[in-house]
């Protein structure tokens, strides 16, 4: 009672787009590993709250922080790395191309604004940011939060494979390249980064699954796929047809993934090359068991 006489302390309510990109990230992971809608309801209704209120799209930028009704502050490389890699999941989790394509768009922003061409990495502010700061800083390590370099770079090799864009993967290893040493010499301040290399000293890795979204079949293909660790591998499901032609107009090798017989079918492929399909669910699971490049990782 005697403390409701004094004044409350002020409330940090304010909602951060890098906050709610790692959050994204968390509920559409969620969502994969526990089959459960009410997380990628969640993980949608974030994103979509973001498009709404903190991006604007004709200048395709990201402010920082949105409170009050206001959004304000330029958005930082952290922004944009944590909500890319927050769409970049949600779309393994819905399959709305969407997502992948918004995540397309704001890497391309990001580059713009903190790439470092020279060096590598990202600088955590673009150039116009502040005139008051007198030093662009990169982070070198991955503490509470991992560095947007960090993620930038994992996201970018991801991005590489969705759509076949070797400019995102030369910025990825460049930045990677940066960092050597630090990796080489104190690989526990920088194990987000680290899962990045290793995602980079592999081949592109495409799990693709060609059917009917709701299809019985197609779920149940999507449920072995989750239910495995695969380092280094991205899951497209070619369904829908707006979907399906974005992605093969990413990757025009994808045209000959069909169905088999109208029946969903599932591809593996390695860099460009897909193995014969298959539309048994035993057989998938003997593929991804058995397939060298899909468990390089796996002991």
């Amino acid at each position: 009672m005697t403390r409701e006489k004094r004044p409350r302390p002020q409330l940090d309510d304010k909602i951060l787009v890098s906050w709610n990109g790692l959050m994204i990230s968390a509920f559409a992971q969620g969502a994969q590993a526990l089959d459960d809608p009410a997380c990628l309801q969640a993980a949608q209704k974030a994103a979509r709250f973001i498009h709404a209120r903190l991006y604007d799209p004709g200048r395709n930028r990201l402010y920082h922080r949105w409170r009050a009704g206001e959004r304000k502050v330029p958005g930082i490389a952290d922004d944009y790395a944590f909500l890319i890699q927050g769409l970049l999941d949600l779309y393994e989790a819905s399959f709305r191309t969407e997502w992948l394509e918004w995540a397309v768009q704001l890497t391309e922003a990001q580059n713009e604004l903190f790439y470092d061409p020279r060096a590598g990495g990202f600088f955590t502010t673009s150039s116009g940011h502040d005139k008051r700061l007198l030093v662009r800083m990169k982070g070198s390590s991955d503490n509470a939060e991992p560095a947007a370099s960090s993620v930038a770079a994992l996201n970018l090799l991801r991005l590489s494979s969705f759509t076949g864009r070797k400019d995102f993967r030369e910025k990825a290893e460049k930045t990677l390249t940066l960092f050597g040493s630090r990796m080489r010499d104190q690989p526990s301040s920088l194990p987000r980064m680290l899962v990045a290399l290793d995602y980079a000293l592999g081949m592109p890795r495409r799990i693709v699954i060609a059917g009917d979204p709701e299809a019985p079949a197609t779920r149940a293909m999507l449920r072995e796929v989750r239910a495995r660790f695969l380092p280094g591998s991205v899951v497209m499901l070619l369904g829908q047809e707006r979907d399906r032609a974005t992605l093969q107009g990413w990757l025009p090798f994808l045209k000959g993934a069909v169905p088999l017989k109208g029946r969903t079918a599932a591809y593996v492929c390695v860099g460009y090359a897909c193995g014969l399909p298959t539309g048994d669910l035993e057989t998938f699971k003997s593929i991804l068991d058995g397939s060298p490049a899909l468990n390089e990782g796996k002991k």
